[in-house]
């Protein structure tokens, strides 16, 4: 993350904390970004297709290695392992291509690892911004970007890691319409995800089906 300038009164308080950075209770989100660099996640999601059906539970494991920046995008390759529901493997392995800058910007393709679009200001807690959200199912083979707003609830020590929480929500409507949120754990070293939770909603406008999932990914 690019820090905030360092105060010229120094009175006011500034407080360096890797990628996010705080000065005056304002805050400034980015993605520490290193070539050859490499995060890796655990994903569980519990879904139901329909209200009747019974609930069911998949899990797989995600690797998103940083690649090298052209003009300040770095490119990401994100491997997802079998997804494996009721103790059976029932997907292959998948790759994904994205480039991402430290603002959380994807282009050319969209990794799931990277859910969130920091705003180009410091912000305060309790404010908000608009920004794009990654939205997939367990696998990550195919995440949807859509429109998202993102607000800041705090900065502080959780589970003795200093954490920016992030809450989310999104409502996007096309054949497919998905809405829900959910809260994004960010780690204030790196800017990267340390865990994320996100109910999702979906349904057709064509046809009576609506499934729900929760979506819960760690980083190791």
């Amino acid at each position: 993350m690019k820090a905030l300038s360092v105060c010229a009164l120094a009175l006011i308080p500034v407080l360096s904390l890797g990628q996010v950075t705080s000065k005056g209770g304002s805050h400034t989100l980015r993605l520490k970004l290193v070539p050859n660099g490499k995060v890796v996640y655990s994903s569980t999601i519990r879904f139901q297709l329909t209200p009747s059906a019974k609930p069911s539970a998949a899990t797989c494991s995600l690797s998103t290695s940083i690649g090298n920046s052209k003009g300040g995008w770095f490119g990401l390759t994100t491997v997802t392992s079998p997804l494996t529901l009721n103790g059976q493997t029932i997907t292959k392995e998948t790759v994904v291509k994205s480039e991402v800058n430290s603002s959380g910007e994807s282009r050319n393709g969209d990794a799931v690892t990277v859910m969130a679009t920091y705003p180009k200001r410091a912000i305060k807690i309790g404010q908000s911004w608009k920004g794009r959200a990654a939205v997939s199912g367990a696998t990550g083979a195919a995440p949807l970007r859509v429109d998202a707003t993102f607000t800041l609830k705090s900065v502080g020590n959780v589970k003795g890691r200093r954490v920016a929480t992030i809450a989310f929500k999104f409502n996007a409507k096309s054949e497919m319409n998905l809405a829900g949120g959910g809260t994004l754990l960010v780690s204030a070293e790196d800017g990267w995800m340390e865990t994320s939770t996100t109910n999702l909603e979906m349904s057709t406008s064509t046809k009576p089906i609506k499934s729900t999932s929760t979506l819960v990914r760690v980083r190791k």
